[in-house]
């Protein structure tokens, strides 16, 4: 095994999106290129990352100020301010989830001072909808999470897998992720992941952790994402690794895995200790190689 030795990297190629998925959704008429991250990537990363994740399903565009508080803090408050409409929502099986219909009004949460909140042009919102405090935006990206020293932090990582994709020279979605690590990054609470992989009978040093996937909103429902996520794990794959764990809230990101692993659901693992995301779990033992050469070769299902 090669869990860690030097990752394994892709070399440049091409994926030609297929014209017609079968699922109704738009052809892309150019080629989608797959990279490997490198170094080199990071200015490019960090404008395409803020701009995913200001989208659907996160639409981490602005937070709470008293985000930054102590948890201990009465006033700390996670509630989540967005300039954009949205009326998108999501299923996870046959429920509801991500429901930004109606103006994110299922989406707030005000006993647990979480949440998103659409602020409306020419609105006179004075006070928080969460913690009830003075309202005081913050940008979500840098100034609550730094993108910039999380992608660099990512990319310095011994274990790291990485890839972009790429239409007509301009990145258009990423996925990447690492071994599970013992000390705490900018994103995780690993000391306290360890603990509770451990305790669901998964073994960390066989675990590979899929830290991000993410594609702009314009170019989802191509399979771009299910693209980038088969190089991801097919490295994965090749250096190694058992199992396949992921954090997400994002349903089209577990049915992209379970496609990946011969349509095996993911194993709901536990809530996230700090986060309102869920872990999962997949095994490599289930890897689907003719599903994943074909995604790879452009024959999309």
């Amino acid at each position: 095994m090669n869990l860690r030795g030097e990752p394994h990297l892709m070399t440049r190629g091409a994926s030609t999106i297929s014209r017609d998925n079968g699922n109704g959704f738009g052809k892309l008429t150019s080629q989608t290129v797959v990279s490997s991250i490198d170094r080199s990537h990071e200015a490019q990363l960090s404008d395409i990352y803020r701009e995913v994740f200001k989208g659907h399903p996160w639409h981490e565009d602005k937070i709470c100020a008293n985000v930054l508080r102590s948890s201990e803090d009465p006033l700390k408050c996670k509630v989540q301010y967005t300039l954009a409409e949205c009326n998108r929502f999501d299923k996870g099986g046959e429920r509801v989830v991500n429901d930004c219909r109606s103006g994110f009004t299922t989406r707030l949460n005000p006993a647990e001072r979480e949440g998103i909140v659409l602020l409306r042009p020419g609105g006179d919102l004075e006070r928080c909808m969460g913690c009830g405090d003075e309202l005081n935006l913050i940008d979500f990206y840098p100034d609550f999470v730094d993108h910039l020293a999380l992608i660099d932090e990512a990319i310095s990582k011994r274990t790291f897998l990485g890839c972009l994709a790429w239409l007509d020279d301009k990145p258009i979605g990423f996925a990447w992720g690492y071994s599970i690590q013992t000390e705490r990054t900018s994103s995780v609470n690993f000391p306290a992941i360890l603990h509770l992989l451990e305790g669901a009978g998964i073994n960390p040093e066989t675990a590979f952790y899929g830290a991000e996937v993410g594609v702009l909103d314009r170019f989802q429902g191509k399979h771009i994402g299910t693209l980038l996520m088969a190089y991801r794990l097919n490295q994965a794959r090749q250096s190694g690794y058992e199992s396949y764990v992921t954090r997400t809230i994002n349903p089209s990101v577990s049915s992209m895995a379970s496609h990946i692993f011969s349509e095996k659901k993911g194993r709901l693992l536990f809530k996230d200790p700090e986060r309102s995301s869920s872990w999962y779990k997949w095994d490599f033992a289930d890897f689907n190689q003719n599903y994943v050469n074909n995604i790879m070769a452009g024959k999309l299902k």
